[in-house]
């Protein structure tokens, strides 16, 4: 008997070493990454928070949801041992898209030396004080890897609140000076882009995991509450179809970025075909709602940089005319207006019902009838002053390119989510109208 036991206590350490090593595999197969969202009451900026580098530096960002990479001041506290920099004419750099080129790199402290020949990139900061859609400016970067450690969910033998962090190395971003980070928010050092080219954050993660190919957003309407973007499978919100429409995702064509005028737009656009307010068909100029395919002018896009929705004049004032003869029939009082709003309206006179305001809803119709993303009163209108609730939404002029750009009030507490494989958006309205907001799909994003 003695001698046998050295041959079972072999049996139970390899036992011991294969349960473990299946369970170390499974924790590195997720199906989702997840991130925290949070709103900056001073700019209206939704922002998130990376770690970045060997040690897992935490850096604030604004989220800009047609953004193209993520990109940071690289000057202030980071330190990384596993940073290196993409030199210009490696097939690395070939890999990040037509939008590179070589350049004299801007030598950094704490990090490594640069050459004369690193891959430069061009990006866009759409949050330059204006309306995000006629504004913004562009800046030069390094482009770099480094190891990004985000959260993900683990749907094999993981209960699904558990966050578990994962370590993604050879991430792409670019490094920009600190005079370069301009109008964010309070505590942001650069932005992350979500949009629709290899170089964003859902892309890079489609293309080094095996995750579904789609990513939702629902961001916060207050700072006290906590919003979230999911990358990968939303099957946790499961409870939540019930609320989502369909519509088709278009590309552009033609980038509003004044570089690379090369590529198509990198930002979400969807086909509204006619706007109503209260049932009410709004009289308006059908050629603004789609888009030129020479000059890419015109049609509607989805905007975190932008606070509130903007709107061509011609889509506007009608708009306007119609929203204020519904909310008089239901004995809304009209006061002077503020800027920037065009419309705005005595509180006092404005009700509840349940947990959304008393005011005509409006309707973007897209494909057909039957399908079209109603906001809802908390989505509508803004609070500006005591006793005081606006239309959100601003006139963007007659030189604006794209007709209807929907801002971050109209998005907030609507869940959406983006199929960049089937080219869908999902979408559901106001989550208020169910008594729901961002904040109780924690659960099912792990927050």
């Amino acid at each position: 008997m003695a001698s046998s036991f050295p041959y079972f206590l072999f049996l139970f350490v390899a036992l011991h070493f294969f349960v473990s090593a299946s369970s170390a595999k499974a924790t590195f197969e997720p199906d989702a990454f997840t991130l925290p969202v949070k709103k900056d009451n001073a700019t209206l900026q939704y922002t998130t928070t990376i770690k970045i580098g060997a040690n897992a530096s935490s850096i604030n960002v604004a989220i800009d949801i047609g953004g193209q990479l993520l990109w940071f001041d690289c000057e202030v506290g980071y330190n990384s041992s596993a940073f290196h920099y993409i030199q210009c004419g490696t097939a690395e750099c070939d890999a990040e898209g037509a939008a590179v080129y070589c350049k004299i790199c801007f030598p950094l402290p704490n990090l490594p030396p640069c050459t004369l020949a690193t891959c430069g990139i061009d990006h866009y900061n759409p949050f330059i004080i204006g309306t995000g859609s006629i504004s913004g400016t562009g800046s030069s970067g390094d482009l770099a890897k480094d190891t990004l450690t985000i959260n993900s969910t683990d749907v094999r033998g993981r209960r699904k609140r558990d966050k578990v962090p994962i370590h993604v190395p050879l991430f792409s971003f670019s490094c920009v000076p600190s005079k370069d980070i301009r109008d964010l928010a309070s505590g942001a050092l650069g932005i992350i882009g979500l949009g629709n080219t290899p170089t964003s954050l859902p892309m890079q993660l489609f293309s080094m995991f095996n995750i579904s190919k789609e990513f939702s957003m629902c961001l916060p309407s207050t700072s006290q509450t906590t919003g979230n973007i999911l990358i990968g499978s939303s099957n946790k919100t499961t409870s939540y179809r019930d609320l989502l429409m369909t519509t088709p995702l278009l590309i552009n064509p033609v980038s509003e970025y004044p570089f690379p005028d090369s590529l198509p737009s990198f930002d979400y656009f969807i086909g509204v075909t006619s706007i109503n307010v209260n049932g009410q068909n709004v009289s308006l100029n059908s050629s603004l709602l789609s888009f030129d395919n020479e000059e890419g002018v015109g049609g509607t896009k989805i905007s975190t940089a932008t606070p509130y929705t903007v709107l061509h004049t011609d889509i506007y004032n009608p708009l306007l005319d119609k929203f204020v003869k519904s909310a008089t029939t239901l004995k809304i009082e009209r006061v002077a207006s503020v800027s920037p709003f065009g419309a705005c309206f005595n509180s006092k006179t404005i009700h509840k019902i349940g947990e959304e305001l008393h005011v005509p809803t409006i309707n973007l119709v897209l494909q057909n009838n039957t399908v079209y993303w109603r906001i809802y009163g908390h989505n509508s209108m803004v609070r500006v002053k005591k006793g005081v609730m606006c239309l959100a939404f601003v006139d963007g002029g007659s030189n604006l390119r794209t007709s209807i750009v929907i801002g971050g009030h109209q998005l907030e507490n609507n869940f959406l989510e983006f199929n960049l494989a089937s080219l869908e958006l999902r979408f559901s309205s106001s989550l208020f109208v169910k008594s729901r907001s961002c904040s109780h799909l924690g659960g099912y994003y792990l927050n």
